[in-house]
C-alpha cells in the first residue's frame, strides 16, 4: 500500500499553489514594509580617520585619475590609427597609380618592339626576294 494517496497527493499540491500565490501576493507590501522600517529607523556607518583610510581614499583618487587617462590616450589612439589608416590608403593609392603607369609603359613597348620587329622582318623578306641568287647580302 502506498503512503501517498492520489486525494491526498492532489491536496498536497493545491495547499502548495495556494501558500505559493498568497506569498507572491503579500511580498509586496512586505517589501514596502521594509522599505519604510528603513525610512524610520535611519541607519550610518562612519569609521573614523586613519592613516589607513586616507591611503585607500589616496589610492581611489589616483585610480579614478588613472581612468580618466587611460579614457583620454584610448581617444587620441583611435584618433591616430584613423589618420594613420587614411594616410596608408593614400600611400597604397599613390603606389597602385605608378605600378599601373609602369606596367602601361611596359605593356606599350613590349607592342613596340613586336612592331619593329614585324615591319624589319617584313622588309627583310622583300630584299631577300630582290636579291639575286648567288649574290652577298650586305645589306640586313
Amino acid at each position: 500500500m502506498s503512503r501517498y494517496t492520489l486525494t491526498g497527493t492532489f491536496l498536497l499540491l493545491l495547499a502548495t499553489t495556494l501558500i505559493g500565490a498568497a506569498g507572491s501576493l503579500l511580498a509586496p507590501s512586505l517589501v514596502e514594509f521594509e522599505q519604510q522600517v528603513a525610512l524610520v529607523g535611519g541607519m550610518s556607518a562612519s569609521v573614523e580617520p586613519n592613516a589607513i583610510n586616507q591611503l585607500a581614499q589616496q589610492l581611489d583618487q589616483k585610480a579614478r585619475s588613472l581612468d580618466a587617462r587611460e579614457r583620454l590616450l584610448d581617444a587620441r589612439e583611435r584618433a591616430l590609427s584613423e589618420q594613420l589608416s587614411r594616410e596608408v590608403r593614400s600611400s597604397y593609392l599613390s603606389i597602385i597609380a605608378f605600378v599601373t603607369i609602369a606596367i602601361l609603359l611596359l605593356l606599350t613597348l613590349i607592342g613596340l618592339n613586336f612592331y619593329l620587329d614585324a615591319h624589319r622582318e617584313a622588309s627583310r623578306s622583300t630584299v631577300a626576294s630582290s636579291v639575286r641568287r648567288g649574290e652577298l647580302l650586305t645589306r640586313l
